[in-house]
């Protein structure tokens, strides 16, 4: 690809959003009681700026709680927000240890209470930020996404948060992600497209894996089938998550040569996919739930790095998947 192909693509990418830090959420988007934030690290010069917001007006206590890939087990801290305050910090600046995984936080009776309560009053935001590499002292945004929320039903106050439909509002039962540019080869030197994916399993808990299924589309409506296992939390290259994703791959199909419109010069393909929860079996193989739910984020980068987007995925849910819990720490995936 010629340089001033790719700096015509990058103008393009911009123009698309690429900067924008979340700036069109969802309309439908609503205040909870509970806020998950789909990512956080304390892993090297990588930080996240946190946000949350009690819009209520009165004053409330909140539970935050943050599970980390490499054990998956839940550590928390509590602080009050009186009403119309908000919470602002560092990830490096509260969660100690050279890790990164997902937090939640949600409303709770008092301090140091894990009794859930109903609070719709609570939204939040995080910022991703990275140095950058041609100026170590002044870190860009690299991409934000909204907290997901989910809103109080008919909460009982035993420290379980079901996303059940019943106590709080249910989790996903299907994602989909509307599109993905075409990725390198596994292996291959670094590339101006190179996506990653963040997995969340909310079924299960510490002691859990999921497995989803997905659907992987070319530009001109060809399925490809594909699985995919994780743990509480994992974050992957996309071309590692599906052969069908990788731009070499969708070039071999029955693709639509005239799309992507106004960038077909460039021989970049496009896709998109789904992801809808099949099992999630506990380490010791002792326990599996059917249709669990999950969720995840597409971060889509251009220029090694240099830019990226995200956004919250679409979904659907299901009456059937309703065995999301933030955290169960049973082996059996049960209440603690």
């Amino acid at each position: 690809m010629k340089l001033k192909g790719l700096a015509i693509l990058a103008l393009v990418f911009i123009a698309l959003g690429a900067f924008s830090v979340d700036a069109s959420a969802s309309a439908c988007r609503n205040p909870g009681s509970v806020l998950m934030f789909p990512y956080y690290n304390t892993q090297g010069a990588g930080l996240s700026v946190m946000t949350i917001t009690n819009t209520g007006n009165e004053d409330v206590w909140i539970r935050l709680v943050w599970i980390a890939e490499n054990d998956c087990i839940p550590r928390d801290l509590w602080f009050e927000l009186t009403k119309k305050d908000q919470l602002t910090f560092l990830d490096q600046a509260l969660f100690f240890g050279n890790t990164r995984g997902f937090l939640y936080v949600y409303a709770v009776e008092d301090e140091y209470s894990v009794a859930e309560i109903d609070f719709d009053c609570l939204i939040g935001q995080e910022m991703v930020l990275f140095d950058n590499p041609n100026n170590p002292e002044n870190p860009i945004t690299a991409w934000g996404v909204n907290a997901v929320a989910f809103e109080a039903l008919d909460v009982n106050g035993d420290g379980n948060l079901h996303l059940d439909g019943s106590e709080f509002s249910l989790a996903p039962k299907t994602l989909y992600f509307p599109r993905f540019l075409g990725q390198p080869e596994i292996g291959a030197p670094p590339n101006y497209f190179e996506s990653l994916l963040i997995l969340i399993n909310l079924t299960g808990g510490t002691y859990f894996e999921a497995t989803a299924n997905a659907l992987v589309y070319n530009d001109n409506e060809k399925a490809f089938s594909d699985f995919v296992k994780f743990p509480c939390w994992h974050i992957m290259p996309l071309n590692a998550f599906s052969l069908a994703t990788r731009n070499d791959f969708l070039l071999s199909t029955d693709h639509d040569e005239d799309e992507p419109i106004g960038l077909t010069q460039f021989g970049v393909e496009t896709g998109w996919f789904s992801l809808t929860g099949q099992e999630a079996t506990n380490i010791f193989f002792t326990h599996t739930i059917q249709n669990p739910s999950i969720y995840g984020v597409l971060v889509e980068t251009l220029g090694m790095e240099t830019w990226a987007a995200a956004d919250l995925p679409w979904q659907i849910e299901d009456a059937e998947y309703n065995n999301g819990m933030l955290w169960s720490t049973k082996v059996d995936g049960g209440d603690n």
